[in-house]
């Protein structure tokens, strides 16, 4: 009888046992501004997606930063051995990999495609002019889903305002192409990106996709 509940001990102290083991193996979440500090360690972090692009032999790199603005310009290279075609510009994601050094610069490995998820789409929440205006080149060529008003109408292209603020903007944009019937002073949601012109020193703003504009009903 004995013998008996010693088995049982020992068997839920084995079991016990590999339940912590496991917990001890789990990759930590670390910070993306801190993966340097896990060099050959398994993490887990997050980011926002600034860019993004394919190799010749179908692996995918994407370029992430923490927050956006970027205003450290800190940026961290993701290497996935598999393509990805889901995730765009300005998503937020969550990704599992292992932190390796590659010429100089840390950056993060991942082996399998699965091993990232989606967290929030770019689409999913707005951005006010106002935000974008103070730290443009921290935005630039991510895709945005903008909060403003419309102070100008053209034919070819729009000026933009912040809702309650003074800063404006450009839009080029073919107004025959909408189905929306556009008024000055209408608030709007855009879905664009921020550009540079290195000719006049400006930034102004380029559609994404086939509806860009879409009226805030009041």
């Amino acid at each position: 009888m004995e013998i008996k509940y010693l088995s049982i001990f020992f068997s839920v102290c084995g079991i016990a046992s590999l339940f912590f083991l496991s917990l001890l193996s789990e990759p930590v979440y670390v910070d993306l501004s801190e993966i340097s500090k896990y060099e050959g360690k398994e993490i887990i972090t997050e980011g926002i997606v600034v860019d993004k692009y394919e190799t010749k032999y179908r692996n995918t790199i994407l370029f992430l930063v923490k927050a956006l603005p970027d205003r450290e310009n800190n940026t961290i290279t993701t290497f996935i051995e598999e393509p990805i075609n889901n995730i765009e510009y300005g998503d937020k994601i969550r990704l599992q990999g292992e932190v390796q050094k590659y010429k100089g610069d840390f950056e993060i490995y991942v082996s399998e495609a699965k091993q990232i998820r989606i967290l929030e789409k770019w689409n999913s929440r707005s951005t006010p002019l106002r935000s974008i205006a103070k730290t443009p080149w921290g935005y630039q060529g991510i895709n945005l889903k903008i909060l403003c008003k419309i102070e100008k109408i053209y034919h070819t292209y729009l000026v933009l305002k912040d809702i309650r603020e003074n800063q404006k903007i450009i839009l080029f944009y073919d107004l025959d192409k909408t189905n929306e019937t556009l008024r000055e002073n209408d608030i709007v949601y855009i879905n664009a990106k921020i550009e540079y012109n290195p000719n006049d020193f400006s930034y102004f703003l380029e559609t994404i996709g086939d509806n860009p504009l879409k009226r805030v009903e009041e």
